[in-house]
């Protein structure tokens, strides 16, 4: 109920309000309650974090994040809409940061 509770509280900061820095935390104290919710549920909190992390810029602590959700949907063998979406962003994190590589190196 509390993983639930903060991660209510995480999407009306960081999404509604745009505050994603101050929703990172909120995210994180959900995840480190989640031990009784579905694997499902932590699945999109992991993909939720990442989505976090992307709006601050922070893509390595994202590519973490959106791999452990895509493990956790493996694990289910499920294929859904959240996990289209995970594979989507990871793919955008995986060009920024190719591409960051590529200023650091030339």
């Amino acid at each position: 109920y509390l993983a639930k509770m903060y991660w209510i509280q995480c999407a009306c900061t960081g999404v509604a309000r745009k505050k994603y820095s101050e929703a990172i935390p909120l995210a994180q104290k959900a995840l480190a309650l989640a031990d009784s919710c579905s694997l499902e549920f932590k699945a999109n909190m992991h993909h939720n974090l990442g989505w976090l992390y992307y709006h601050c810029d922070k893509f390595k602590e994202c590519e973490t994040e959106l791999g452990k959700a895509l493990s956790i949907y493996d694990t289910l063998d499920i294929a859904t809409h959240d996990t289209l979406l995970t594979e989507q962003l990871l793919f955008a994190v995986e060009e920024k940061l190719s591409r960051k590589n590529r200023k650091s190196a030339g």
